[in-house]
């Protein structure tokens, strides 16, 4: 279509939009009135409010080079939906200068308008004036095309530039509040020990420097180096606003006391009056401290207890403290490696090699005083896992007929409390409501429309559920079906039974 009639469909939506006196509407973001076709539009426009829009001509909009010329149209249409939306009712429809427009570029009259724009493009100096067919007319009509200015902010600029100023404002009030509280450890620590799995576009130019060289460096400075944006200032903003919180709430997590310190160099004392032998033995909890032989010791235990295959994300205390591509990495994968090897290898920044580092370290240290036996094999299970596996066991064994409050108790409840702990309390919430723990059990289609999501996102984040598990406790199917058929045999199961089956079926995508 061509731009000129959709310069004048965009103009009389403007009009309109302008009008519109109700302040809830005009404070509105556009994504409130976007369907699924308009998920083509950039999201920053979808974000931007009714008043904002008004504010802007046709060129801020195509100038951004997210925009394409083909979405025109779906932003018309999704205006026009917005100024629908105010009650009034105007002279002319929007839909219909659309499609008057739409109609009239594959007339011979539009698409010579669309030549005489591209002639201006390549010639923008120049005025072109259209040829016309038939009766000569007593003034020709000159159509101007001008070129498009460089230089003026289309729309990914001009929403950029807000958000930074409001950003930097916020950056230095919480940067000034943690400079003024942060204790002499937390400045002396690492920047990525501040890291979380979670954390996405960190600057690699900060990952070697402290706490405290990093709060040295106010916002001005910091958005002019190189490499840095909107994406990455957001990120650490995020980290010092969780750097911040953690200060409020628990300030002597980054503190050592004087008597802790004491014992600190007496236990270094005692370390270094030992034998050999019992310093391999002795396990740091913190992979900076780990020496060679130790790390060597680490493999042995490992291979001892025929944990070679087995995935460390099995062992790990919280799996939302650990990046996913992690969850399914052996400990021979670490264990086969020196330390510097790991270090080099290269998929594992110092946020990979600390995460995983510190679970193979806990299970070693666990493990240690625990010979080898050529009897038993130790396996290791998180504790709400472990207390719902025996409470199957023991249900399976003494053919016992538990009641459905005792299968919430002592089933549902401890693997909705690891669901929180591995996948996150947003994906607990659902799960528990699919189940109808506590209440009915809910629709995909329910809980989709009171959280604000589709059906499908829902199902999304019950396959986060599965995955855990799938993780955790592989032989899990096993031991719900056999519960499943137990439950069967007695009397009155029904509704038993459906809470398993729903279970089975979460869990294990059965």
């Amino acid at each position: 279509m061509s731009s000129f009639y959709l310069m004048r469909a965009y103009g009389m939506v403007r009009e309109r939009l302008a009008a519109i006196e109700n302040e809830q509407i005009r404070s509105s973001p556009l994504s409130r009135w976007a369907e699924s076709r308009d998920a083509v539009l950039p999201k920053k426009l979808l974000d931007l409010t009714v008043q904002q829009v008004v504010k802007m001509k046709f060129d801020d909009i195509t100038s951004s080079h997210e925009f394409k010329r083909g979405d025109m149209q779906k932003l018309l249409d999704l205006l026009g939906r917005a100024a629908s939306s105010s009650g009034s009712r105007p002279k002319r429809s929007v839909a219909k200068v659309i499609d008057r427009a739409s109609s009239t570029a594959r007339s011979p009259k539009g698409k010579r308008i669309a030549k005489v724009e591209r002639a201006a493009r390549e010639q923008p100096a120049a005025a072109v004036v259209p040829k016309k067919r038939g009766r000569k007319p007593k003034a020709k009509p000159i159509v101007v095309v001008a070129p498009r200015k460089r230089g003026r902010p289309g729309v990914k600029k001009l929403i950029e530039l807000q958000e930074t100023e409001k950003l930097g404002e916020q950056y230095e009030e919480i940067r000034r509040r943690i400079v003024a509280t942060a204790p002499r450890d937390l400045t002396g620590r690492s920047f990525d020990t501040l890291l979380v799995p979670m954390d996405r576009y960190i600057p690699r130019v900060f990952m070697s420097a402290t706490v405290g060289e990093f709060l040295a460096i106010p916002f001005d400075e910091l958005g002019k180096r190189k490499g840095i944006g909107v994406n990455k200032l957001n990120s650490l903003m995020k980290i010092l606003t969780r750097l911040d919180a953690k200060l409020k709430s628990s300030p002597r997590e980054f503190t050592t006391s004087v008597a802790g310190e004491a014992n600190r160099a007496r236990s270094a004392a005692a370390r270094r009056d030992e034998s050999a032998l019992d310093t391999v033995v002795s396990l740091p909890a913190d992979p900076a401290d780990l020496t060679a032989e130790q790390w060597e010791r680490c493999g042995r235990i490992v291979t001892d207890h025929e944990l070679d295959d087995e995935p460390i994300g099995r062992y790990a205390p919280r799996l939302l403290d650990l990046t996913k591509s992690l969850w399914r990495r052996p400990f021979s994968f670490f264990t086969s490696k020196t330390i510097e090897q790991i270090h080099e290898h290269k998929s594992f920044g110092p946020m990979k090699f600390g995460q995983s580092m510190r679970i193979v370290l806990s299970v070693c240290r666990y493990l240690i005083n625990t010979p080898r036996s050529k009897e038993y094999v130790v396996r290791v299970f998180p504790r709400e896992i472990g207390a719902a596996v025996g409470w199957i066991d023991r249900v399976l064994e003494t053919r016992s007929d538990p009641d459905l409050g005792e299968i919430t108790t002592r089933l549902i409840e401890p693997l909705l409390k690891r669901i929180e702990l591995d996948a996150g309390e947003y994906t607990a919430t659902i799960i528990r409501r699919r189940l109808g723990v506590g209440g009915e059990r809910e629709t995909l289609g329910k809980i989709g429309d009171e959280l604000g999501v589709s059906r499908e996102r829902v199902r999304q984040i019950e396959a986060e559920a599965a995955a855990v598990f799938s993780l955790r406790l592989p032989r899990g199917l096993q031991l719900i079906n056999d519960l499943y058929d137990h439950i069967e045999e007695q009397p009155d199961p029904f509704d038993r039974l459906e809470l398993i089956g729903g279970l089975r079926r979460l869990l294990y995508r059965m």
